[in-house]
């Protein structure tokens, strides 16, 4: 076969699709069709055309995930069109809660708590100097820049504060999707990655209860007759807590019964993250019935707290872990491919002065946070350094809380969600290649120096002892 030819095949297998779906979008017959039998082929070509558009991105040492990424962007309702109409969009959205538990699973099946007890100090410890630093930091930039054009919209000075105190909670949630990909593409392991993976998953969690607690405060200062809402944190407490409990007896439960399952797994462990992901909306939605209060468990912690107790509470973490990577590349490939979808391009113009001194602001105080926390916590100069740029990524979470602000706020009009979806998705553009870039500098990746291989082997010779 002509090796121009093999060298050039993601190029025409990419040409091929698109200009497929390109045709077929157009006749009749795909018109007739129902949202859902157009999702299922929008699934297909986001899963091709992701794939291929990866592999490309890999060629200029760019990871993987920028090309699942530029899929759905380039392909996505505000560019090429070839993934349109808002029913198909819900329909996919769909795919993609199920891909974000099988992530979350994942996540927390590479939390080895042994090890994770040996960081423990370093990860308080940075996790302590981001909030410390990163929080007040963004909510006083944001706050100064934004008196003008805020003003202009009829926000008044106390309100443009909170915005910028809610934004500046927001902005240390990272995507613990997204690092766990990479993780995985490039075969990460050792100290840092460990730190890194540890810090993200506390953060994830982290944001959502500060910015709960955010949000009922702003709440009660605009609004002084309402108080603060006591019962409101209560009630996300007690979610969060039953979230927990129910992954840990999920996860113990299938994690007795792996070693039973031989070529089944791959399937029950995708028939678990779609009962986990239906089961908690309908035992949500009951119990808001019966009881008359809002009550929402989190799938995504669910999951995760299953995958934490399969990996460090029975003995089949290995070949659960072995299994879960083993199907995970087209799960990814979805997963970001959808949430590429879904970033607003249009939102990103509108602001898009504003958006990049967010980000830049925000990378800034991350490496300070990460700076500080690492000499604290007494970590090598690599981590001190690197540390705040593997934290740029957000997604799935952060975008959800954005949306709160409007739900909660709504005098405040669209332009501090818009602010908030275009930095999010500003971030996850850039976040996973500087998260790459953080990853080989720390010489932890294969790719990089082969330090990666060596210290898993040491890995598992210590569990074997």
């Amino acid at each position: 076969m002509n090796p121009r030819w093999v060298k050039n095949a993601h190029w025409f297998g990419l040409i091929f699709i698109v200009g497929f779906m390109s045709f077929y979008s157009e006749t009749e017959t795909f018109s007739q069709q129902s949202p859902r039998a157009q999702a299922v082929l929008g699934f297909g070509f986001l899963l091709l055309s992701g794939y291929l558009m990866g592999e490309l991105t890999r060629r200029v040492k760019l990871p993987a995930l920028t090309g699942y990424l530029g899929a759905g962007i380039l392909f996505g309702p505000q560019l090429g069109g070839l993934i349109s109409g808002d029913q198909m969009i819900v329909e996919l959205t769909r795919i993609d809660e199920l891909a974000l538990t099988f992530i979350a699973l994942t996540v927390g099946g590479e939390l080895h708590l042994k090890e994770l007890r040996r960081r423990a100090w370093g990860i308080v410890a940075n996790v302590s100097f981001l909030l410390l630093i990163t929080i007040p930091g963004i909510t006083l930039g944001l706050g100064w820049v934004c008196q003008g054009p805020m003003g202009a919209t009829g926000m008044r000075s106390m309100e443009i504060w909170m915005m910028a105190a809610l934004l500046g909670v927001l902005s240390i949630g990272p995507s613990p999707a997204t690092a766990i990909a990479l993780m995985r593409e490039t075969r990460a392991k050792g100290p840092f990655t460990e730190l890194v993976l540890g810090v993200t998953v506390c953060l994830d969690v982290l944001v959502v209860i500060l910015f709960a607690i955010a949000l009922s405060l702003a709440g009660s200062l605009l609004d002084p007759e309402t108080g603060l809402n006591a019962l409101f944190l209560l009630g996300l407490a007690i979610e969060l807590g039953v979230s927990l409990v129910l992954g840990g007896i999920a996860g113990y439960a299938l994690g007795k019964n792996v070693d039973r399952l031989h070529g089944e797994l791959a399937v029950v462990i995708l028939i678990f993250c779609v009962f986990i992901s239906q089961a908690a909306h309908a035992l949500s939605g009951m119990v808001e019935t019966q009881l008359g209060v809002h009550f929402q468990l989190e799938p995504v912690l669910i999951c995760m707290a299953a995958g934490m107790v399969i990996q460090n509470a029975t003995s089949s973490g290995p070949r659960f872990m072995e299994e879960m990577e083993r199907i995970s590349i087209p799960i990814y490939i979805v997963f970001f491919a959808i949430l590429g979808v879904r970033i607003d391009l249009h939102a990103l113009m509108d602001t898009w002065p504003i958006a990049l001194g967010f980000v830049a602001l925000r990378l800034f105080l991350l490496w300070v946070s990460g700076r500080v926390g690492g000499r604290i916590s007494k970590e090598p100069a690599s981590a001190c350094n690197w540390l705040g740029s593997s934290l740029v990524t957000q997604a799935g979470v952060s975008v959800g809380l954005s949306l709160l602000i409007g739900v909660r706020f709504p005098g405040w009009g669209s332009a501090p969600v818009t602010l908030a979806l275009a930095v999010i998705g500003l971030n996850q553009v850039v976040g996973p290649i500087l998260l790459k870039l953080a990853l080989d500098r720390s010489g932890e990746t294969v790719r990089r120096s082969g330090v990666g291989e060596k210290l898993e082997a040491i890995r598992k010779l210590n569990q074997e002892a």
